[in-house]
């Protein structure tokens, strides 16, 4: 199994090759009031994404559940063998040292591999560690049939 890392970039190539309908939308209905940073990622017809930071209790998953509850219903479903669904240990870099930081990163599927969104999230403790910064990152793209990114990705999916 690939690190999820490396799936991320390929969601994001993917991306790259993808057309995507209405997404704004989507993205929008996923970031919580209360963040702070958001940036919208537009890559023309491509894909879309978001990136925004939270402030959370340590280990929270009020944020990460909020935004899963909202893909179930809209018909995705997990790729569950390339989930990291519970806050793991950020892996040392080549390079840089351990900070603490604990991320989770998970894959989701609608029709088939057509519509795929990707839940990245980082928390990193701060003050006295009862409260974590949460940063995300989310993507959303609709592959075309056959596109090169489809075989790719059907690596990750069940």
């Amino acid at each position: 199994m690939l690190p999820t890392w490396k799936i991320a970039v390929l969601i994001m190539t993917a991306m790259g090759t993808a057309a995507c309908s209405s997404p704004d939308n989507q993205l929008e209905a996923m970031v919580p009031a209360s963040a702070r940073s958001v940036s919208y990622i537009h890559q023309s017809d491509s894909g879309d994404g978001v990136t925004f930071h939270v402030i959370a209790e340590s280990g929270s998953y009020q944020y990460v559940q909020a935004i899963r509850d909202k893909l179930l219903a809209q018909g995705f479903s997990l790729c569950e063998k390339s989930a990291i669904r519970k806050w793991e240990a950020k892996p040392i870099q080549a390079g840089k040292p351990a900070n603490g930081g604990y991320w989770l990163s998970e894959l989701y599927k609608n029709d088939g591999l057509r519509g795929i969104f990707m839940i990245h999230a980082e928390g990193t403790p701060v003050g006295d560690g009862t409260r974590w910064r949460q940063g995300f990152v989310l993507a959303a793209a609709n592959l075309p049939q056959g596109s090169p990114g489809m075989a790719s990705l059907e690596n990750f999916c069940d």
